[in-house]
């Protein structure tokens, strides 16, 4: 399988999953700046609980 995740049009990350490789895995990405992100999966696999949040600081 293969995740990519592009950012305004641009790819900003591109991972192949391991082989034979079946436990959960979490990734977090910092993006200063986005108007569009988009997901692609490759595979036969399944993707559950993705998310986006803005990042709020406590001295902001």
């Amino acid at each position: 399988m293969i995740i990519r995740v592009a950012v305004d049009g641009h790819e900003f990350l591109s991972v192949s999953a391991e082989a034979q490789r079946h436990e959960p895995d979490m990734s977090k990405i910092f993006l200063s700046q986005a108007n569009e992100l988009t997901i692609t999966l490759e595979g036969n696999e399944t993707l559950w609980d993705v998310g986006f949040r803005e990042m709020i600081y406590f001295w902001n």
